[in-house]
């Protein structure tokens, strides 16, 4: 079939014949048809572009996004944070204390805030007044 008769073709259809070099699109030296483009978390639309899934970010689609925002802690996924060390919670949020506090709260990673009449690293040491 010649070029003329299949331009005809998709011309009664609506359809639009693109030329050969604008298909095959790629994102930052990656092909549209790898799975590795746009970070595996997006689709290239057109040459070094990227439309993002939902929860991610950025030019490549490398960055995830954590709302709310992840405290003490990166945001490794979408809606995913990785403590540092000494917090924990959802967004990291709580200070962890080892040994826990026993009459007191954790107000950062091991420091207990004692309640009145407790001292010690654990709140377990009783302040006497006057001298036990």
């Amino acid at each position: 079939m010649s070029s003329k008769t299949l331009a005809a073709i998709a011309l009664a259809l609506g359809l639009v014949l693109l030329p050969a070099t604008a298909a095959g699109q790629s994102c930052f030296g990656i092909s549209e048809t790898d799975p590795a483009v746009c970070s595996s978390n997006g689709e290239c639309v057109e040459d070094d572009t990227c439309l993002c899934n939902a929860g991610w970010d950025g030019e490549q689609c490398a960055l995830p996004i954590c709302n709310p925002v992840c405290i003490n802690s990166t945001c490794v996924s979408p809606g995913i944070c990785e403590c540092e060390s000494g917090w924990t919670g959802t967004l990291c949020e709580q200070p962890v204390c080892s040994p826990d506090c026993q009459r007191g709260v954790c107000v950062a990673p091991d420091t207990c805030e004692c309640s009145q009449g407790w001292a010690g690293l654990a709140c377990d040491t009783p302040i006497c007044n006057p001298a036990c």
